[in-house]
């Protein structure tokens, strides 16, 4: 198959650098395999390129802080959310919806101005007026929470497990 290809993909860890000394060595002997994949097994003609090496540079121990700092701050504006909006969510179920907007305004804030990602939607003009049955890719967990931002009243499928979780499974 002309379309079939192998990447050896590269995540190197966290580190006071974006490059160690032996970051040169270990990408060599890497490209070395795969050329020697790529010499026993040639493309089709045609083809892409069977074997190729892809590598994602090193991250700088910022990033690690404002992962944590992001995390804490997710579930605190979810509990926080949570925990303010229950009472009202018992007395009438539209509150839910209120309450996942607010979650998910939190978590782009966070995203934002935490961890430095803008969120952007596009396509909304595609978005079904009425009932639908969306089923999205779960790349994230922003699959589950943004939805609200743009779908008037969204339901969720989910496992009966989570519904033991602790404020997020009241609702």
């Amino acid at each position: 198959d002309g379309e079939l290809a192998f990447a050896l993909v590269s995540d190197w860890g966290d580190a006071p650098a974006e490059s160690q000394a032996a970051d040169a060595g270990l990408l060599a002997l890497a490209r070395a395999g795969v050329a020697a994949l790529t010499a026993r097994h040639p493309r089709p003609r045609g083809g892409i390129e069977p074997w190729q090496t892809r590598g994602r540079e090193r991250r700088a121990r910022m990033r690690l802080i404002r992962s944590i700092l992001f995390v804490i701050w997710l579930y605190a504006a979810m509990a926080m959310v949570g925990l303010s909006l229950w009472p009202f969510v018992l007395m009438d179920d539209r509150y839910v919806w209120v309450a996942l907007r607010s979650w998910g305004r939190a978590t782009l804030w966070g995203l934002r101005w935490i961890i430095g990602a803008r969120v952007s939607f596009e396509g909304l003009e595609h978005v079904p007026q009425g009932g639908a049955l969306i089923a999205m890719k779960h790349q994230s967990m922003l699959d589950t929470i943004v939805p609200s931002l743009f779908l008037p009243r969204p339901v969720y499928v989910y496992k009966a497990e989570l519904g033991n979780a602790p404020v997020m499974g009241a609702y």
